[in-house]
């Protein structure tokens, strides 16, 4: 379940996103509209999750997929909770619906290959 050459160091690029990632929450905090809150949310979450994203992309081996798999359970089931779906309600947890199926898509795409190139 854990991956052994899972280390992975830290660059410029993401402590840049990690930097942008913290500027967009603030802006978050001390915007009063929550339309535009949960824009910056979501910019936020996204800023920090380039690197994993492309980690996942270029390094696959060093990352499970199982993590993405059971944050999608929750996820999914908050939809069954949304009374008034509008943006505000339904906005992030799509995002991480979407982030959370590339994510493994992109660290299962080889697995996923050998299994079609094996069919034919």
């Amino acid at each position: 379940m854990f991956v052994k050459n899972s280390y992975w160091k830290i660059s410029k690029f993401d402590y840049t996103c990690g930097i942008f990632s913290i500027l967009t929450l603030v802006l978050w905090y001390i915007t009063k509209n929550p339309a535009i809150a949960i824009i910056f949310s979501i910019l936020s979450d996204f800023l920090a999750t380039v690197p994993t994203v492309i980690k996942a992309w270029k390094h696959p081996e060093t990352e499970t997929s199982i993590a993405y798999i059971t944050g999608l359970v929750p996820t999914l089931t908050s939809f069954a909770a949304i009374e008034i779906w509008n943006f505000t309600s339904v906005a992030f947890p799509s995002y991480v619906v979407i982030i959370d199926i590339i994510i493994i898509v992109f660290i299962e795409r080889k697995r996923f290959l050998k299994i079609d190139r094996s069919n034919k």
